[in-house]
This record gives structure tokens, sequence and C-alpha cells, in this order.
């Protein structure tokens, strides 16, 4: 069977494979202490940033990349030489398989393919083995893996302050991102409440998932299995999440409570029960992946709150209708005390389902009522703008994020600065 690429991620990875398996017939272009940069790497760091990035670049701009795409290789070898011989920073063979088995999940979903299909890819495009991949690219991972500890035990994100956030914003706001066609939404939300009979055989159905863990079968397989959540064909791999960024704060509270490696006891929250398991955390995000189970409320309850948004649709023409309706049925408590009001957002960036809720996108108008997983919501359009620039009234969280960062960045930078001087670097290019 003729297989053809899905997507460019395959193509990329074979790209970089083919470019690494051939380091022996490689030049050194680099020498950072006793570790060697060859002109390979450099050539498919080049490749793969020209393509996230768009670029087209003539052969002057490519020179010119190319010599500061080189000083970010030497600066990550920098970090990895001194994690070498640093005995804080480990990484063990369980977070690197780890690793390395979702490396590998996210590629065969990403493309649709199954591991055989891809194992003949392998040989067929690069004449190599699986296990031969796995072991080139088991040594990448292990190099980002300890990049990514020294970054964690040197640099302490929650030492980014408030005023700090503040200061650099009036420092950069006029270089921040102008954001496009922007949507401020105000909502009334009421949560379903399933029975207790539903909730039991919800609870028995996470507890015996649960269970499968305990017995030693694997996380994303169990998930991919069973889990009811919209990410279980990805082995219930969430990515990285943001903190600051959920809605649901019981959930943000657990899975910033645990650390890598570690797997929640199940929990509950308004949308159903979870096992989080954490696989990385880097600044004030943390990649988890979960397994989930929906507690399916009564079709009945649901037909009722419809009728009652439909009727506030039909009778509210105005925004202090809206809001009194907003005062008396939301059972949101953060937006509830802003009136229902929540924050600007880019229209690009609207799920589906709310955009496609409205028969127009104009001030003012409220859409049809959108089922979100275990609650119903009401969205009314209260302002559009074309374009706008992110303010730290309106923009906090996206803002606090740039904010933090640029600070890591920075302290990252001078960590880099001063372990530079300690080390022996030739540059060969």
């Amino acid at each position: 069977m003729r297989l053809s690429f899905r997507s460019s991620v395959l193509a990329l990875v074979l790209f970089a494979f083919s470019l690494s398996a051939a380091e022996k017939l490689d030049g050194i272009i680099a020498v950072v202490g006793d570790s060697a940069i060859l002109s390979s790497e450099l050539e498919a760091y080049a490749f793969l940033q020209i393509n996230q990035l768009g670029l087209q670049p003539d052969s002057l701009e490519m020179n010119i990349l190319r010599y500061k795409l080189l000083n970010e290789l030497i600066e990550g070898k920098v970090l990895l030489v001194h994690a070498e011989k640093d005995t804080n920073i480990t990484v063990s063979n369980d977070d690197l398989e780890g690793e390395l088995n979702n490396r590998i999940k996210m590629i065969l979903s990403q493309n649709r393919i199954t591991i055989q299909e891809f194992e003949k890819l392998l040989e067929k495009e690069q004449g190599i083995t699986l296990s031969r991949f796995k072991k080139e690219i088991r040594q990448q991972i292990r190099q980002e893996m300890l990049k990514q500890k020294v970054q964690q035990f040197y640099i302490a994100s929650e030492n980014v302050s408030r005023s700090d956030i503040e200061k650099f914003y009036h420092d950069f706001k006029d270089t921040l991102p102008t954001y496009g066609e922007s949507i401020l939404l105000s909502k009334i939300t009421i949560n379903l409440t399933p029975s207790d009979e539903v909730r039991q055989k919800s609870y028995a159905k996470i507890t015996s998932l649960k269970e499968k863990l305990d017995n030693g079968e694997d996380f994303a397989e169990v998930a991919s299995l069973h889990s009811e959540g919209p990410n279980a064909a990805s082995g219930g791999d969430l990515g990285y999440i943001s903190k600051g960024t959920l809605s649901e704060l019981t959930f943000e509270e657990k899975i910033f409570s645990l650390k890598p490696g570690e797997t929640s006891e199940p929990f509950e929250t308004r949308l159903g029960f979870h096992i989080i398991n954490v696989l990385d955390r880097k600044d004030q995000k943390v990649h988890i992946r979960q397994l989930f189970v929906n507690i399916t409320p009564p079709e009945k309850e649901i037909q009722t709150i419809i009728a009652l948004f439909d009727s506030i649709k039909a009778d509210c023409k105005s925004k202090k209708c809206f809001v009194s309706a907003v005062k008396k049925y939301s059972k949101d408590e953060a937006s509830k005390a802003r009136n229902g009001r929540l924050q600007w957002q880019s229209l690009a960036e609207l799920d589906s389902k709310t955009k496609d809720s409205f028969d127009t996108l104009a001030v003012g108008a409220i859409g049809s009522p959108v089922r979100n997983e275990n609650s119903v919501s009401l969205y009314r359009i209260e302002n559009i703008k074309e374009s706008r620039k992110l303010t730290l009234s309106e923009d906090w969280n996206k803002i606090s994020q740039i904010a933090q960062q640029f600070y890591i960045q920075k302290m990252l930078f001078e960590l880099v600065d001063r372990w530079q001087k300690e080390l022996f670097i030739d540059i060969r290019l």
C-alpha cells in the first residue's frame, strides 16, 4: 500500500531524522566545552525554524539567519553542558520513555496512521528501523528535558510579581501585539445537575480506570480505549495549560498541585470525573493528560433550560434586561460578579459552537442556547472592534503570560551569559 503524508509533521520528522542520521559524515561547526555542534544539527534546526515561521529567505538572509540560529544552538548547548554536570538535574528513564511514547503517539495521531504504517514509512523513506528511530529521538528528547529542568531549577517564574507585570506593560505596551477583529461577550450559564444514580455509574467507571492504572496498564492506552474526553484518541493528551486560563478552578488547582510524573486520584468537577497525569511543568504551564468520564444529565432538564433561554432571547431587547437575567439565573460566579461580562477575545479564536449560535454578529445580538459539556450558556454581544491593543484592565492574563516569558527569558540569557564565560567555545562556521 502506498502511503501519503497527511500533514507536514511527518515530513519534518523524517527530514530532521535524515540529517541526524548523517551526522557521522558532518563537519564540526562549533565546539562548546567537550560537546560539538555538527553541520547537520544547524541544517535541521534551520529547516524547522524556516517552516514554522513560514519564511522564504534569499541567500543573504539565509546566511544571516544561519549565524543567528547557530548562536541559539550554542546557548542551548551551554545549558545542556551545565545540566550534564549538575547533580541536581536528572531525567529518569520512566520520564524519558513516557515522553518518547507521547511523541510517537502524537505523530501517529496527527498523521492518522498506525505504528505499523509509520514503521514501513521509516524503512521506505530513510532505510532505518523503528528501533533505530526511537534511539535517535530518545537522545534528542533527553536533551530537551535536561534543558527544561535547568530552567525550572534555576528560574522561578513565581518571582515575577504584579508590579513586574505592570512595569513590563508600561515599558512595552507600544510593541505588544495588536489583536485583529475582537468580540466582547456576556453570558448566562446554568449548570446541569445529574441524578445520584448517574453520578454513581460514572464514579464506578472512573474508579475502574484507576484500578487499570494501578495494575500497570499504560495511561495513554487506557485513555484511548475508555476516556470520554474529546482528546481520548491522542491518549488523553491536553498539551500545556497556562495558569489562570481555566474557568474550572477545581481542575486548575488539582493539575498545578501535582509534580511531573504524578497521577491524581479520581476527582469530580461540574464536568464529570477526572484522573490527571502530569507529564511536565515549565514556567506557569503544565503539560497534562487525563482520563475523563462524563456525568450525563437527564434530557428533560436540558430542554427546560433551553426553553428558558429561548424566552430570554425573545424578550430581552436591552442590556439592562440581560443583566437582570444574569443576576437571577447564572451559576457562573466569576462572570456573574461582572454582570455576565467576559474578557475580550479574538473573533477568530471564538469557539465554533458559540459563534454559530448567533444569527448576526451585531452589538446587542443574543445567540441561541449553547450546550457546553455539563452546562448550557446564553451569550450576548456587547461590543465588536476591528482591531485593538492589549490593556491591563481587559487582558491581564494575556499580558501576564507575555511578561512572565519575557522575564524568564531575560533571566535565562543572564545565566547562559555567565556559564558561557566558564566554557571553551570555538565557532568554525
